[in-house]
């Protein structure tokens, strides 16, 4: 393996290292209500890195907060056949919770540390005994 692939592979390896304890920390502090955000999130490893991400749709709602506002909402039947017309509601501002971007900010924090390791393993100097 020639040394610039080496270190693309220590880089690599850094990279995923840092995703992975992201979203163990991310999963520590995820607001659960239902549990529902909690199970939607995961972390994989990609071809040149890695990803970490939340798959429910309000995921962006909770990391990034939401500005008061109003909202409407369009009619529907309710479960016991009654049909509820359309209507606008106040909605409050929900602050953000950030627990993502706190992940990624704590885990990189270390990345240099973890470059440095994985850096030294890949060239290693062998030294023969003779």
């Amino acid at each position: 393996m020639r040394g610039k692939d080496k270190i693309r592979e220590a880089i690599l390896n850094s990279l995923r290292e840092c995703i992975k304890e992201a979203f163990q920390l991310s999963q520590e502090r995820v607001p659960v209500i239902t549990g529902n955000l909690k199970r939607s999130g995961n972390e994989i490893d990609i071809e040149n890195g890695a990803q970490l991400y939340y798959l429910i749709f309000y995921s962006s709602f909770v990391e990034r907060g939401v500005k008061a506002h109003i909202e409407t909402v369009n009619g529907y039947y309710r479960g016991d056949g009654i049909y509820v017309k359309a209507f606008t509601r106040n909605m409050p501002e929900r602050m953000p919770k950030e627990f993502i971007k706190s992940s990624m900010i704590n885990s990189f924090e270390n990345f240099s540390s973890k470059f440095d390791f994985h850096l030294r393993n890949r060239f290693k100097k062998v030294v023969k005994k003779i």
